[in-house]
């Protein structure tokens, strides 16, 4: 299906353009590079399920009509012989930088709308980036070393959203748009979480929080996961009051709190052990309460996160 909807996107772009229509043209343009983020999910997966190592080449983990779609996606611009980590890590870049080009084309204040919405479409388009390195790391990086680089793109799509950095649009009360940032907003917070705890889990180095217990940290410095939670928290808060009783917004809800009890197991104090139970139990009533209005299945997997944390 990725090919047909390409040979369309493409078709939809050189129309637009023609026809002097620049938002459309962008935003087609845009849908193009996501199309090359989804090859390189279904690579990241597909990978570990073939039993193939990092290694391999995109022939022998697919079919030759497989080959041909991913390299109509990188406009035949592929090694013939490439691994299939860098293939991974082209089709995300080409995704990223196709989505920003995209942006770039547009005059923020003339197309208002059309670059909000690429705005967004930047930012997701990054994290998805960061969810891959995560994912399927690359050999030749440290653990620290990909934490860092998680960090450093996880801030800029953070300041990619709409009214975050310089030169991005704001949405303009736009309600669903803005619901929209600040679940993405709340996203890569909570996924910095994730970095900062897996960083300081590590055996050696000065980003350990368990090497000085002798020196907690001060109560008016909170220390990096706990200052992203509480980012992440406002966001989905915020999402929260946008569109009411929102199952995103609550699926997200219980993953900062499962992210909570992990922060309380890294950090100093005799009550630590009472807030991590405490972070448990509300996400178990989220769960409880997604199960109830959507049928058992979106919080099936929330659930089993709870009992396993």
């Amino acid at each position: 299906a990725l090919q047909p909807a390409n040979e369309h996107l493409c078709r939809a772009e050189d129309l637009a353009d023609a026809a002097g229509y620049k938002a459309a043209a962008a935003l087609a343009r845009a849908s193009r590079g996501h199309l090359c983020g989804l090859a390189a999910d279904e690579l990241v997966q597909l990978a570990p399920k073939r039993g193939r190592s990092i290694g391999s080449t995109l022939h022998e983990l697919l079919a030759e009509d497989e080959v041909e779609v991913i390299q109509s996606l990188c406009d035949d611009d592929l090694p013939e012989a490439g691994d299939v980590m860098d293939i991974i890590g082209r089709l995300s870049d080409l995704a990223v930088s196709e989505t920003f080009a995209a942006l770039n084309s547009l005059d923020p204040v003339v197309e208002s709308d059309a670059a909000t919405t690429l705005s967004l479409m930047a930012s997701g388009a990054i994290q998805a980036a960061v969810g891959r390195l995560q994912t399927l790391p690359p050999p030749n990086l440290s653990s620290e070393e990909c934490g860092r680089a998680q960090l450093d793109m996880l801030s800029q799509a953070l300041q990619t959203l709409p009214g975050e950095g310089a030169g991005c649009p704001s949405l303009g009360g736009n309600t669903l748009l803005e619901r929209q940032a600040e679940i993405l907003a709340a996203q890569a917070h909570l996924a910095m979480t994730e970095v900062h705890l897996h960083l300081n889990g590590l055996p050696s180095g000065p980003r350990s929080g368990r090497q000085k217990p002798s020196k907690p940290s001060k109560p008016s410095k909170p220390s990096k996961p706990q200052w992203s939670l509480e980012k992440g928290r406002s966001a989905l808060h915020r999402a929260a009051v946008k569109v009411e009783h929102d199952p995103v917004v609550k699926l997200l809800l219980v993953h900062a709190h499962l992210l909570g009890a992990q922060v309380q197991g890294q950090e100093s104090g005799p009550k630590k052990l009472e807030h991590s139970l405490e972070e448990l139990i509300s996400a178990s009533r989220i769960s409880v309460d997604l199960n109830q209005s959507q049928g058992g299945s979106v919080a099936l997997q929330a659930v089993q996160d709870c009992r396993n944390t």
